[in-house]
């Protein structure tokens, strides 16, 4: 197969933008109701098999990485089969063309996609994390199965197909599942600095007493059913993060993001301290030494 860069006529490092872009224009140029040489429709589907690769930040990456996309039975186009485009951009096409027609009136028959059904579909961060199959029920009530990508991507689309809506002839639409992430309680995707629902990097946030701020200690932070051990520095402010890196969530192409755990320093009940302890910590908090420059915070990556 020739490489889909070259088949948008586009270079391997092109944005997003600059994909969908490159594609737009093809497809206008090549649509078989616009274009009637004998080889337009197989250039057609072409282009759409290249900008279905490209344009899925997954596919995209196994792509480079190996050349190649492997067949996946579901959530994914068949390479056997035919890529498919997203439903929002070939209707945009559609109208476009059928705009530009005299008295503006759309062809009767009816385009396939507009048997597609899209639907969101939430997800757990334990799911997200695994991936693996999971079922799920469409709006018409049909059970499916469904296989989720290790650290998908909050609005990434899964496509399921002939799970759609029934059209003449016998003919189906896909499902299209919109990947919507459910909120952890205690973990976040994304570094304090920056949440993103579609980075590998995950955030942790726990309590650290003022003892363990001040003189150093250890800290057991849960990472999603995992307890992993890290050490408090001394003298660590509130708010710090500390970094465990590849502890984040893992994709299927093997690359994993960082751990980020910040930690909030949690003062004792003031009921529970005797008026000697009471002017002891006034004391320690007065004294010089407090002044003296506290080690750096962590500053994670934007």
């Amino acid at each position: 197969m020739e490489s889909p860069y070259s088949i948008l006529g586009i270079p391997n490092t092109a944005s997003a933008d600059e994909i969908k872009a490159a594609y737009r224009k093809l497809a206008r140029k090549l649509h078989p109701d616009v274009n009637k040489e004998p080889d337009a429709q197989k250039k057609f589907a072409q282009v759409q098999q290249a900008y279905e690769i490209l344009s899925d930040e997954t596919k995209r990456t196994r792509y480079d990485r190996t050349g190649s996309v492997d067949p996946t039975p579901e959530g994914f186009a068949h390479s056997s089969g035919g890529f498919s485009t997203d439903s929002d951009d070939i209707g945009d096409l559609f109208n476009s063309f059928f705009r530009g027609r005299p008295g503006g009136q759309q062809q009767p028959r009816q385009s396939p996609l507009d048997l597609n059904i899209t639907a969101p579909l939430s997800l757990d961060l334990e799911t997200i994390a695994n991936g693996g199959k999971i079922k799920t029920r469409t709006p018409a009530g049909e059970i499916v199965e469904v296989t989720i990508p290790p650290a998908i991507s909050a609005g990434a689309t899964l496509r399921v197909r002939e799970k759609g809506n029934a059209g003449p002839g016998g003919q189906r639409g896909d499902l299209l599942l919109k990947i919507r992430v459910k909120p952890h309680e205690s973990l976040s995707r994304g570094t304090p600095s920056k949440p993103d629902d579609s980075s590998l990097d995950l955030t942790a946030r726990t309590d650290i007493s003022i003892a363990d701020a001040t003189l150093g200690g250890e800290v057991t932070v849960d990472r999603l059913g995992q307890s992993l051990g890290l050490t408090i520095p001394p003298s660590t402010p509130s708010g710090r993060a500390l970094r465990l890196k590849g502890r984040g969530l893992t994709n299927a192409a093997g690359n994993s993001g960082d751990l980020y755990v910040e930690l909030r320093i949690v003062p004792p009940d003031a009921q529970t301290i005797s008026d000697e302890d009471a002017k002891a910590l006034r004391r320690i908090c007065q004294a010089p030494a407090n002044h003296a420059q506290t080690p750096e915070a962590h500053s994670p990556p934007t």
